[in-house]
């Protein structure tokens, strides 16, 4: 988190300017690298975090703050679309009181990093699920073009049905 805190700063496109998580050992800690799937649907709120994992779907889990919070962020970036603009999603990780850190309320003044106690339960927690993918991705060769922009490009391989990942 405080890699992408650097890349994105703070305000309306980067991180909510609150210093709490810092100095905290989680902010740090990296997520294994690898090509991610993140359900960014808000689902399964008003449970407890250990109601919630046993409800997540078979092969995915609470996502990494770090993973979560780039996602978020690029696509903010690319499309400037909010995700989880009115709620926090639940990570894995907790801050050095036992609390669970949760990644989300992407409004105007930027994207939060909050903790919040297992047994909370309400509406704006939920969880936006992720799973490492373990293949490799179908990749393509295209004819070079002379003088093409990243983005022409970009929109060339969407159009043709690929998606395009970034590997962390």
């Amino acid at each position: 988190l405080l890699e992408l805190r650097e890349e994105f700063g703070t305000g309306s496109s980067g991180f909510w300017d609150n210093t709490w998580w810092l100095e905290e050992d989680f902010a740090k800690d990296k997520a294994p690298k690898g090509i991610y799937e993140i359900d960014i649907e808000k689902k399964l709120t008003i449970l407890t975090y250990e109601e919630q994992k046993s409800k997540l779907e078979k092969g995915w889990d609470f996502p990494h703050p770090a993973v979560l919070a780039e996602a978020i962020l690029v696509h903010h970036k690319e499309t400037n679309e909010r995700l989880l603009e009115n709620w926090y999603s639940r990570t894995f990780l907790v801050d050095s009181d036992g609390d669970r850190v949760d990644v989300g309320f992407f409004d105007s003044v930027g994207l939060s990093v909050v903790s919040d106690q297992d047994g909370n339960h309400d509406d704006n927690l939920g969880v936006a699920s992720a799973r490492k993918s373990e293949g490799k991705l179908e990749t393509r060769e295209l004819e070079p073009v002379k003088n093409l922009s990243l983005e022409s490009a970009v929109e060339i391989v969407k159009e043709a049905g690929y998606k395009i990942y970034k590997e962390i």
